[in-house]
């Protein structure tokens, strides 16, 4: 499990708790989770946002458990 955090445009901020057994799968599935819910010019891909200046993905934790 992996916890992601994706910031755009020093405006829009989220982190995501992603179920995913490799961090590529749980990066896209955070790029897509972002896609969604941001409303700005995010990119679309993870090869555009690792040459972005304005957005950036970071990831949090690798080994993550989810406690309830």
């Amino acid at each position: 499990m992996y916890v992601i955090k994706v910031s755009a445009y020093g405006e829009w901020e989220s982190t995501y708790v992603i179920p995913k057994p490799t961090e590529q799968d749980a990066k896209e599935t955070a790029l897509y989770a972002a896609n969604k819910q941001f409303s700005c010019g995010f990119p679309d891909t993870l090869e555009k946002l690792e040459k972005s200046e304005a957005c950036y993905m970071e990831v949090l934790s690798d080994d993550a458990e989810l406690m309830i």
